[in-house]
């Protein structure tokens, strides 16, 4: 029964997770971690988005350099820029900015139009001077 139960708990999540009820996706996800141990590689990284936008900056950076570890994809570098900024670490967010930028071959659109959103904030925030890309 775990296996099911757990993907249950993955598959709610995602539901909620696309109509942006992050709360209610993040105590799924959280079930599926917790309770069953689940290795979704996916999983840390959602459940980090979630504590990103609920404003938890603290666990969604933990859990964004956990899986920064495993794994330099896009989706991670920008989630953890995101949680080193707005916790004031704007040189970790610029040296991970920087990696990100170096990925740009695997960029999507989404990845594109976070690059510009993250350079214009940190611009208007006058951690960087100038403009990178």
């Amino acid at each position: 029964m775990g296996i099911d139960e757990e993907y249950f708990y993955i598959q709610r999540g995602n539901y909620f997770y696309k109509l942006r009820f992050y709360s209610l996706a993040l105590g799924n996800y959280k079930t599926a971690l917790e309770k069953f141990g689940s290795t979704d590689q996916f999983l840390k990284p959602s459940i980090a988005y979630c504590y990103l936008v609920l404003g938890n900056y603290i666990q969604s950076q933990k859990l964004y350099r956990e899986a920064y570890l495993v794994s330099k994809h896009p989706d991670i570098l920008v989630g953890l820029v995101c949680a080193e900024l707005n916790l004031g670490n704007d040189e970790a967010g610029i040296h991970i900015f920087e990696e990100l930028l170096s990925k740009k071959n695997e960029f999507t659109e989404y990845h594109k139009e976070e690059v510009i959103r993250i350079q214009d904030q940190m611009l208007q925030d006058k951690i960087i001077k100038e403009k990178y890309v």
